[in-house]
């Protein structure tokens, strides 16, 4: 028996990541941010704005000077330029929330 007044077991298992979990996310993001670095400002840009800063479509287009429809080809083109570089550890770009 346990009383409401006393806090919860602290032997409860962790809901969060394991160990290998974070290993992994870690490679990722340094995989990520290698390519990153690789690819042409003009490609680059784009990605970071929508899928790094959470920009909209429109936003960053207009950060950049550009239409929406030339942002979403050079956004495009830069999202398969980084799955390419990072090869198989399957990135796939955020969902538009």
């Amino acid at each position: 028996m346990v009383s409401i007044d006393e806090g919860p077991p602290n032997d409860l298992a962790d809901d969060g990541p394991g160990p290998a979990s974070r290993a992994e996310q870690n490679d990722l993001r340094a995989a990520l941010a290698d390519a990153l670095r690789e690819l042409p400002i003009a490609l680059r840009a784009p990605v970071v704005l929508r899928d790094v800063e959470g920009l909209s479509t429109q936003e960053a287009a207009t950060v950049l000077d550009l239409g929406e429809a030339a942002f979403k080809s050079r956004l495009h083109r830069g999202r398969m330029a980084l799955r390419a570089l990072v090869g198989p550890l399957s990135w796939r770009p955020p969902k538009p929330g």
